[in-house]
Order: structure tokens, then sequence, then C-alpha cells
């Protein structure tokens, strides 16, 4: 008989896995806790990724543009100038017939070989800058979506840059970026 008493103290007290589980529940923060945060999350997220992609200071640009002249490379016993690209910060601009629902983002280097370029392309800025928004400005949505038209697009801004320069400086215009949407 003293083992029944022994065996009911056993079966009365409850096993410690059982209660350790249920007061050990996790509250989570209510709900409108959450979705604040992930708001705010989704709001700093998205100003850096603004603030990346479209605002440039005017220290940051500085550096893009090449102030040295141009080495010189000896080949053959003929020295030659090594050419240099000259870029310009990014121009926006909405296409022809769009009405400001699209627009195209460039940003547009000219390859040259002339020691004198550099001081040349930072007098003339304004005025290069001014001829390629007039040109960009003006073409169709359709030519500019065209891939094979690019290189069209590029000997047209290799002229309008020579015709304002009044000097054939230009070799060669290249994209850094091309963004059209």
């Amino acid at each position: 008989m003293a083992d029944k008493p022994a065996e009911t103290d056993k079966a009365e007290a409850p096993a410690p896995e059982e209660t350790s589980a249920e007061p050990k529940k996790r509250k989570l923060p209510p709900k409108p806790v959450i979705i604040a945060a992930v708001v705010v999350a989704q709001i700093i997220g998205a100003y850096f990724l603004q603030k990346a992609l479209f605002f440039h200071d005017a220290t940051a640009a500085a550096p893009k543009e090449r102030t040295e002249a141009p080495k010189e490379k000896k080949h053959g016993g003929e020295p030659t100038v090594e050419a240099s690209v000259v870029m310009l910060d990014e121009i926006v601009v909405n296409p022809a017939h769009t009405g400001g629902r699209r627009y195209l983002a460039v940003t547009v280097g000219f390859q040259t070989s002339a020691p004198e370029a550099d001081k040349l392309f930072e007098k003339n800025k304004p005025l290069i800058r001014d001829g390629l928004i007039s040109l960009l400005s003006s073409k169709e949505l359709d030519k500019l979506a065209d891939i094979g038209y690019r290189d069209s697009l590029k000997a047209e801004i290799k002229d309008n840059v020579n015709r304002q320069l009044r000097d054939s400086l230009v070799s060669q215009v290249v994209f850094s970026s091309y963004v059209l949407q």
C-alpha cells in the first residue's frame, strides 16, 4: 500500500515540460507598431535611394572632369599624344512630344587628344550643355529608345560640340550613362 500513494503523488504533479511551455509564450508587438516600423524603414530606404540616384552636389561632380593635360607616349620613336576624356555633368531632358511624362538622363564624355581641350571645355561648358539640351530634347522618343540610333546620335553630338568650339577637338563621344524612362 505504501507504493500506491507515491504513484498518486507523481500523477498529480504536472510534468516539468508541460508547465514551462505555457507561461513562456512570446508576446509580439501590436500590429500598428509593426506597420509603423515597416513604413519608416521604407521611407528611409526611399530617401537614400533617391539621394543616390538624383541629387549630385558640386563637390562630387568635380572629380569626374579630367583637368590634367594628356600625356605623351612614344611608339616606335614617334611621340603621340594620349587621348583624354572630358566628362560633362548629367543632362536630363524631356524628349519631344512626350508632354513632360518621359525623360532622358544622359552623362556624356568627349574624347580628345588636344592638350588645351580641358581648358576650352571648361570655358565653354554652359554653351556645350545648352547645345546638348536643345539637341536631345528635339529628338523623338522612339528614336532615343532605338539602340541602333545611338551611334548616329553620338555623331550629331560630336558635330554639335565641334561646331560650338569652332575646332575639331572631339574625336569620339561616349555615354557613361543613358537612362530613358
